[in-house]
């Protein structure tokens, strides 16, 4: 709990390596209250096209005044990036429900409505990065202000809700929006580091194609037929066709018994790879 200004560096740190321009506004390491402790991330837009830093530090007067911060990022239009404003608690979500209020959540304003294109890719890369660095689950963590307001029901229409002459892109639905945050958070394995011993690593048996007891054409399948060839373990050799097919099954099981592998039932589990690649005897 407290100012959030080592893990927002860290999310600016992911963005900055996507290519997205980021923005400290000055006393933003100190802005908002320290009692923050966020665990969500609440979408808005700022009822403008263009940037509203200075009324995002410092709030809204009138009839309804709300004193500054009013949120935590503000993503900017085009490709001007995002804005840090707060790393304390901000006001932001109003009347909201207890998963999504001010204490415990995020607040981040885009320009809009609409919200572009453009501005969504940097909106959709910067709820990732929150979501990665505070591991916050998107599917349960991240809402927008027309879910979580609750003081009227339905007052809040940012970001997923209906505007009157306005026609909303699917980017606007909070599904298609948390599905792509989501999809950005998804990647590839990084590749293990080589064996002490030189082998290769066990695929497993459904990269090999192999599912339980069914057969399949597989990558790994040239490679276990060539070592059973290897231990001379078929009779005719077998062919190097990357099928997992009856005869090689049945030299599997010959391969097994010959180095007492239990059970000898013709699948190619880590034990048995590993074997294989053994110097053969």
């Amino acid at each position: 709990m407290g100012y959030q200004v080592t893990k927002m560096r860290k999310v600016a740190s992911i963005l900055k390596a996507k290519g997205i321009k980021v923005t400290e506004v000055g006393g933003w390491t100190t802005r908002g209250r320290s009692s923050f402790d966020p665990r969500a991330v609440v979408c808005h837009w700022t009822v403008s096209k263009k940037s509203s830093t200075s009324l995002l530090v410092n709030g809204r007067k009138g009839k309804k005044p709300v004193p500054g911060p009013l949120c935590n990022f503000e993503v900017l239009p085009g490709s001007d990036g995002v804005k840090l404003i707060a790393a304390g608690k901000a006001n932001h979500a109003g009347h909201a429900l207890a998963r999504f209020t001010n204490s415990v959540s995020f607040g981040i304003e885009a320009a809009g409505p609409p919200i572009s294109a453009e501005e969504f890719k940097v909106y959709h890369a910067l709820v990732a990065a929150i979501c990665r660095v505070y591991d916050i689950p998107v599917r349960h963590g991240v809402r927008d202000h027309h879910e979580v307001a609750t003081r009227p029901r339905g007052r809040k229409v940012d970001i997923s809700g209906k505007v009157k002459g306005l026609t909303l892109s699917s980017d606007h639905n909070m599904n298609v929006f948390r599905n792509k945050v989501a999809k950005l958070l998804r990647t590839p394995d990084e590749p293990r580091p080589p064996r002490p011993d030189g082998k290769m690593w066990y695929p497993g048996l459904r990269k090999i194609g192999m599912h339980g007891a069914a057969s399949g054409p597989g990558a790994f399948i040239a490679i276990i037929q060539r070592r059973l060839n290897a231990w001379k373990v078929a009779n005719p050799p077998l062919s190097v066709d990357g099928d997992f097919g009856d005869k090689t099954r049945d030299a599997v099981v010959a391969f097994q018994k010959k180095r007492r592998i239990a059970p000898a039932n013709g699948e190619v589990g880590a034990r048995v790879w590993y074997a294989l690649q053994d110097k053969p005897k």
